[in-house]
């Protein structure tokens, strides 16, 4: 699917390739925030790596909220990782 947004004459190539990815940041981030777009597939979206999404979203005031649930599996995961590999 392809969006389509009009762009005002005279502006130069690098004005609106700075607002073409502004505009793809804004609408990947917008998904992000409602939950239809996880993690990876924003950097990939984006065409950047999974660890420049945490800067982006930084730069968008953008915060993951875990439950308590969600940290205590992740420490669960991280303690048997840690275990596997000694």
């Amino acid at each position: 699917m392809t969006l389509q947004i009009p762009i005002p004459e005279g502006l130069d190539e690098a004005t609106v390739h700075d607002l073409d990815r502004a505009a793809r940041e804004a609408v990947a981030i917008e998904l992000y925030r409602q939950g239809k777009l996880s993690h990876g597939k924003l950097a990939k979206f984006l065409g950047i790596g999974r660890g420049q999404v945490d800067a982006l979203l930084g730069r968008y005031g953008v915060v993951d909220e875990f439950s308590a649930q969600e940290v205590a599996d992740q420490v669960r995961t991280a303690q048997q990782l840690r275990r596997q590999a000694s």
